[in-house]
């Protein structure tokens, strides 16, 4: 790959990124958000960075969400260098159940994972969490 070419992919990432972040919900900014999502390295890292998978969690953009699962996104890349959380702690963060339940749907989703200040699922969870069914759903998945 040629170093223009990677830039320009990374001008496309930050872009993206700085279109999801600044999105005004309009059909016309989300069928361009679509586009991209569909087009770029499905595990992107901005300049920040930032995963895009991160955006979709932490903006609540469901769609692109969808669309970077079913591209095969990897669910258990770290946040950013600096604290590296999983999309499922920052998933519990946002307290998007919607999110926290589709990530828990697939297979190799890390449970256990520890992040750079050493705060676990578990840590997350006892913060952020207000369904207790949905917290216990979680604890007898990490005891089975």
């Amino acid at each position: 790959m040629s170093n223009s070419t990677e830039q320009y992919t990374q001008f496309q990432i930050d872009s993206f990124c700085d279109l999801i972040w600044h999105s005004d919900n309009t059909k016309e900014s989300n069928k361009l958000l679509v586009d991209i999502a569909n087009k770029i390295p499905v595990n992107s890292i901005d300049s920040n960075k930032i995963g895009i998978i991160f955006y979709s969690i932490l903006l609540n953009h469901i769609n692109i969400f969808e669309i970077l699962l079913k591209r095969g996104v990897d669910i258990n890349l770290p946040y950013n260098n600096s604290n590296k959380s999983s999309p499922f702690m920052v998933a519990l963060e946002s307290k998007n159940e919607y999110i926290i339940e589709r990530l828990l749907s697939i297979p190799n989703i890390d449970l256990f994972y520890v992040n750079e200040y050493r705060e676990n699922v578990l840590f997350y969870m006892g913060i952020y969490m207000d369904n207790l069914s949905l917290f216990k759903r979680i604890l007898n998945m990490m005891l089975d």
